[in-house]
């Protein structure tokens, strides 16, 4: 990974927060420094990872069940799935935050599925082996096992590495329209190195450089020229072309 990154969030319902998992703990952090507390629950944890009880207000909830609350999708998983699962089970297992699905499936699981890969638009593929489908068809299944457990946040690590350029547009455009949507979308923190894939739904922004805030708060006030400078430790200058970000290295 490089040492520079921006967070992108889109809000929508309260964000949860919580200190736990390393690979999430990061994003949650961010969310909570740019949103302001007041408009949102919040979840208060310790501040070393390990403890498996968090207090979210006056109630202690267990990491088992507070993750079921947290959608998220990143290379980690990806790697970790067996080849020979279906889209379907792929999609299944995010229900209980498993990795690679076993076991009797309940009759509401496995309609709770077919509606996300409907959500995701990979339904055609729902019999397909995760070892043949295209990164792009992977990563949509990816975002729809996140999905499975109605999360109010929704983390997206880096969802297009690994994409050619046709097939990255083609899944920012489809991330678009899943945050567009008005009625059940959760608050989505989309991780990314490049400001290109800045989609219009996104509100705040973090920018971050050698692991420290450079600045954070509402997009259109924080993305800004001199900002990234600091963020890149470079000369760069940033563009909007018809209404898209673009970085040129000067």
């Amino acid at each position: 990974a490089l040492d520079s990154e921006i967070k992108l969030f889109k809000k929508f319902e309260p964000v949860l927060k919580y200190d736990h998992r390393k690979e999430i703990l990061e994003s949650i952090k961010y969310v909570d420094e740019v949103f302001p507390v007041t408009h949102r629950n919040k979840i208060e944890a310790f501040n070393e990872i390990g403890y498996d009880v968090l207090f979210v207000g006056d109630e202690d909830v267990a990491w088992s069940e507070l993750r079921k609350r947290i959608g998220v999708m990143s290379a980690s998983i990806a790697q970790k799935i067996d080849p020979s699962e279906t889209v379907f089970e792929v999609v299944l297992s995010g229900k209980n935050a498993m990795i690679n699905h076993w076991g009797k499936i309940p009759r509401d699981d496995r309609k709770a599925a077919k509606r996300a890969l409907k959500r995701v638009e990979v339904e055609h593929l729902k019999n397909r082996q995760w070892g043949v489908i295209s990164q792009g068809e992977r990563q949509r299944t990816l975002v729809g096992r996140a999905l499975m457990c109605n999360p109010k946040l929704l983390i997206l690590d880096e969802p297009c590495a690994g994409l050619d350029p046709v097939a990255r547009v083609e899944f920012l455009e489809f991330i678009g329209r899943l945050a567009s949507r008005k009625k059940g979308a959760p608050t989505l923190v989309f991780v990314t190195h490049h400001v290109e894939e800045i989609i219009p739904s996104i509100t705040h922004v973090a920018l971050l450089g050698k692991g420290e805030f450079v600045e954070k708060g509402p997009i259109e006030e924080t993305l800004k020229t001199k900002n990234l400078r600091k963020t890149f430790s470079d000369n760069v200058s940033l563009r909007k072309p018809g209404g898209k970000y673009r970085l040129k290295v000067d």
